[in-house]
């Protein structure tokens, strides 16, 4: 997240809920159940209300998402694949 900060919201599969402040300038990774068995989001608001209660206003907020890297060697394997399956059929 760079410029502004958010507060991310986790859901469970049972409904608990978490959230989770994201600063300026924070790096979040997700992976395991974290990624897979909770749903992740970020509520349009103008605010949002953190540590101790601070209420903090939303500014401008870019963040990068990056969801699966392959390595030069998976791609070319997944590139394989589907031209032998479509060749197949």
């Amino acid at each position: 997240t760079l410029n502004g900060g958010c507060v991310m919201e986790l859901t469970s599969k049972t409904k608990v809920k978490k959230l989770v402040h994201l600063p300026p300038r924070s790096l979040l990774l997700m992976s395991g159940q974290a990624r897979y068995e909770w749903e992740h989001l970020i509520v349009s608001r103008k605010t949002d209300l953190v540590h101790n209660n601070n209420l903090i206003p939303r500014r401008l907020r870019i963040s990068l998402t990056l969801r699966t890297a392959l390595t030069k060697q998976e791609e070319q394997k997944t590139t394989t694949t589907t031209t032998t399956t479509t060749n197949d059929n």
